[in-house]
């Protein structure tokens, strides 16, 4: 079987992940389309809570960040550590069945942690006891309150103890982050926002048939791809892997040698030319393998390796990094090499997009001055 061209790829994965996908103006549409989003890839990266929001948004053009922000205030959406003790929003349901894949695996590596920063396992049952009796009957806790429980059954939060413990209990399926708060968001109960369906019970009860459900949703978002790529992305061993592409085989073809796909998956259309997308994207974080993604490797240092940064996409690859907006709305732009008018005005288009979502006017400058690829300062990673 003959390699499908990179560029049928690209076009394919941009169609396949819904960027650039508009959904109108209409109320009803944009409040189903956060969740509509989510739920088609199963989980986006998040680390970074402000850019995961626009994550969204990019593949729900005419969507706002309130709009976003409603569906984790009505429950719709969490954010929890489901794989590679990596942040990502899911829906309660998919936080479940992801983790009862990948919870066990990340929690040898929180047990070393316990050990590395003095915690013992009679602080990790004080502190959780202590954190679920402070968010029953409903209640949402910021992050200081629940530092504070922490501290009243005696668990000093300090030296990262925090995030270790907030990263067991989560691992655990007993917490999630999800109403936004002014800052970030607040933690809530998984139960108490979402109760189990029987469904989701059954899926979590059944291994072989969760990795499936995964990997079809896997590639109905992000393919067609490799069986690494989906290993790599959820942070399971290839055995496995390749085990479910076995069950799976009548809803899964080949796209190529290497690839496969979903076999009801639409046919790649001509998307947008030009979108704006965030730090840690799944377009770019859903394949092991990047290098159809930049027109010269050296541009993956420029972008921190293709992971970190924004990421200006032109015809499905990376041409460039751009800045979160200033504060008078100015996005910059930083290509890696000269861009035509035609690929600069299709930016300005995304742009545009961009400041829609935003709520707030945006106008985009494109730096002129392109010399060699400079390495940006890391991202914090956020809570």
């Amino acid at each position: 079987m003959s390699p499908v061209p990179d560029t049928t790829i690209r076009s394919a994965r941009l169609t396949a992940g819904l960027v650039g996908r508009p959904v109108g103006s209409s109320p009803t549409a944009r409040a189903a389309a956060p969740l509509d989003v989510v739920r088609h890839l199963v989980a986006v990266q998040a680390q970074d809570f402000n850019q995961s929001l626009w994550a969204i948004g990019a593949r729900s053009l005419g969507t706002t960040r309130t709009d976003v922000l409603a569906a984790f205030d009505r429950g719709e959406l969490v954010r929890s550590w489901p794989m590679r003790g990596t942040l990502h929003t899911t829906t309660p349901d998919d936080l479940r069945v992801l983790l009862s894949l990948t919870a066990t695996r990340t929690m040898r590596t929180v047990a070393t942690r316990f050990r590395q920063v003095g915690l013992q396992p009679e602080d990790v049952d004080r502190a959780r006891d202590a954190l679920l009796a402070a968010l029953s009957s409903g209640v949402a806790l910021e992050r200081e309150d629940a530092m504070r429980s922490f501290r009243d059954a005696g668990v000093d939060p300090g030296e990262s103890r925090e995030y270790i413990l907030l990263l067991a209990f989560a691992l655990e399926a007993r917490i999630a982050w999800g109403p936004s708060r002014r800052v970030g968001q607040a933690l809530v109960l998984l139960d108490d926002r979402a109760p189990v369906s029987s469904a989701v019970r059954e899926l979590v009860e059944d291994a072989e048939a969760a990795l499936v459900h995964v990997l079809l949703g896997y590639l109905r978002g992000h393919g067609p791809a490799t069986l690494a790529d989906f290993g790599t992305w959820i942070g399971l061993p290839l055995t496995a892997v390749r085990r479910a592409r076995t069950t799976a085989a009548h809803q899964v073809v080949d796209a190529d040698a290497t690839r496969v796909a979903i076999g009801s998956a639409a046919p790649a259309s001509s998307a947008a030319v030009a979108h704006l997308l965030p730090a840690f994207d799944e377009y770019v974080l859903g394949l092991a393998d990047r290098s159809a993604l930049f027109v010269d490797p050296t541009d993956r240092v420029a972008s921190r390796n293709g992971i970190g940064a924004p990421v200006a996409v032109v015809r499905g690859r990376i041409v460039g990094t751009w800045s979160r907006p200033a504060d008078d709305g100015t996005i910059l732009l930083t290509p890696f090499r000269a861009l035509g008018a035609a690929d600069e005005r299709a930016l300005h288009r995304a742009a545009d997009h961009l400041g829609s979502f935003l709520e707030r006017p945006t106008s985009l400058r494109i730096d002129a001055g392109t010399g060699p690829p400079v390495t940006p300062a890391p991202a914090a990673p956020g809570p």
